[in-house]
């Protein structure tokens, strides 16, 4: 909410958890400089992305024995 504290806030409606599900602020930020959505909408969603495909490449090579060109394109792609 430390947007709305400093005057940044954008399309208030005067009800805060809506404003807040609607996206009432571009790019909130905790402790000065670490930008909630930039980490919430890249750096887990890769992370996770990632984390996916390897153990999808993993069980792969658990079932069959060999990892097959596309999972290690999409490991390449992801990575």
């Amino acid at each position: 909410f430390s947007a709305h504290l400093r005057g940044k806030a954008h399309r208030v409606s005067g009800n805060i958890i809506y404003d807040f599900f609607m996206g009432l602020w571009l790019n909130p930020r905790l402790f000065g400089n670490f930008d909630l959505k930039f980490w919430a909408e890249t750096r887990v969603s890769w992370i996770m992305l990632w984390l996916l495909t390897a153990s999808a490449a993993v069980m792969q090579y658990e079932t069959y024995g060999f990892v097959s060109s596309g999972m290690i394109f999409m490991l390449i792609a992801h990575g």
